[in-house]
């Protein structure tokens, strides 16, 4: 669960160097924010994990994002970029969103006409 103390930080590791994002709780909201279990047992031992051997010292930094926008942007194209998921599933799944946030404005829009010749 994200935020717990050993789960806090999304960890990327480039040569010596060190990222850490925080891991937006964002990340249980929509499955499109994270990468299935299947694809975590199909990776090979030697993928599933990051390690960084150094002598002396490496570098290190924390990246963050502002705005849920801007959060599942990023979160979405991270998973996007591993590609778990069909296309087709995505284009379906982005379909029922957008349906649903039109219904939910149109029934916004129909209480508001119906309070008004309340009135």
């Amino acid at each position: 669960m994200a935020g717990l103390s050993h789960h806090r930080w999304l960890i990327d590791i480039e040569g010596s160097h060190i990222t850490f994002l925080m891991k937006y709780h964002l990340v249980h909201a929509d499955w499109r924010y994270s990468l299935p279990a299947s694809f975590l047992r199909a990776l090979p031992e030697d993928r599933r994990v990051q390690w960084l051997f150094w002598e002396g010292s490496f570098q290190c930094a924390e990246r963050t994002i502002h705005g849920a926008e801007a959060q599942a942007a990023e979160l979405a194209r991270f998973v996007e970029a591993a590609r778990p998921y069909a296309p087709a599933l995505l284009r379906v799944a982005d379909a029922a969103d957008r349906a649903v946030s039109l219904a939910r404005r149109a029934l916004r829009k129909a209480r508001r006409l119906a309070a008004a010749r309340g009135r």
